[in-house]
C-alpha cells in the first residue's frame, strides 16, 4: 500500500471559507456514506463544516496543492456538552487506502484532545462506509449499533457510532 502522507506532496491545513464548494461537492459525491439526501441538508452540512474552521477545528487534507478531503469535529455550543463532540471525515475515493485515513483520524483526535480539552470524540458511521476499519485500528471503540437506522434510496441501513475517550487531566488517552 502507498502511503501519500509520506509524501511531500502531501499537507493538512485548517479549513476556511474558500473551501466551501469543495466541501460540498464531496458532500454530494458522498451523500450516501452521509445519509443526508436533500440539496438543502448538503448546503447546511457543508455550511456547518466550513463555520468549525473559524475555530480551527476543521482540518483541509491536501495533495500536491488540491484538497483531496476533510476531516472536522462539530464542537458543541452548550457548556453541558461542549465536552464532548462528533467527528466527520471524507476523502475523495481515489485517494482512499492511501495513509491518509489514518493520518486525518490521528489529527482530529490531537485537535480534540490539545486544542479543544474534549473527554469524548464521537464518528457516526453507516453500513458501507469506508471509516470503521480505521477507526477501530486508531483505537476507536464500538459504543453501538443500530440496524435499519437510515432509509437511503429504498434501502435501511445500519449506524455505527464509535467513541474514543481523552484523559484530559493527565493528558493522555483512555
Amino acid at each position: 500500500m502507498i502511503d501519500l502522507t509520506e509524501s511531500g506532496d502531501f499537507d493538512i491545513r485548517y479549513t476556511y471559507g474558500a473551501d466551501y464548494n469543495a466541501i460540498l461537492a464531496l458532500i454530494k459525491e458522498q451523500s450516501v456514506d452521509l445519509a443526508v439526501s436533500s440539496s438543502r441538508d448538503m448546503e447546511n452540512f457543508a455550511r456547518n463544516w466550513t463555520y468549525m474552521g473559524k475555530y480551527k477545528a476543521s482540518l483541509t487534507l491536501l495533495y500536491k496543492g488540491l484538497s483531496i478531503g476533510f476531516a472536522a469535529l462539530f464542537l458543541m455550543p452548550y457548556k453541558k456538552t461542549k465536552h464532548l463532540c462528533q467527528g466527520y471525515i471524507l476523502i475523495e475515493k481515489q485517494y482512499r487506502n492511501q495513509g491518509i485515513e489514518m493520518r486525518a483520524i490521528k489529527n482530529l483526535s490531537h485537535l480534540a484532545e490539545h486544542s479543544f480539552d474534549l473527554s469524548t470524540l464521537h464518528f457516526k458511521e453507516f453500513d458501507g462506509c469506508f471509516l470503521s476499519p480505521f477507526l477501530e485500528q486508531s483505537g476507536y471503540k464500538l459504543l453501538y449499533r443500530q440496524e435499519k437506522y437510515v432509509k437511503v434510496d429504498g434501502q435501511y441501513r445500519g449506524r455505527s457510532v464509535y467513541e474514543r475517550k481523552f484523559d484530559i487531566k493527565k493528558g493522555a488517552l483512555k
